[in-house]
């Protein structure tokens, strides 16, 4: 009966701390990331063209006429 038990406790399958951290971290961190990116790259693509949020229009790209506006004035 011991022989039995203990061939029961060889199989039993144990995940060690490294692999457990890394269940729970990378999803959250794949996450995170991913709703931080689209935004930044969004407002960065918007930087560079002629947009109003309360116009109903299409945004225009005008490059760095807008940095040169903000520089001038």
């Amino acid at each position: 009966m011991e022989n039995a038990n203990s061939s029961r406790k060889s199989r039993e399958w144990h995940m060690s701390d490294r692999a457990l951290v890394n269940t729970f971290i990378w999803p959250t961190l794949i996450l995170l990331i991913s709703m931080n990116i689209f935004p930044l790259f969004y407002s960065i693509y918007l930087s560079f063209t002629n947009y109003s949020v309360i116009g109903n229009k299409l945004p225009v790209w005008v490059g760095f006429q807008n940095f040169q506006n903000l520089l001038n004035n």
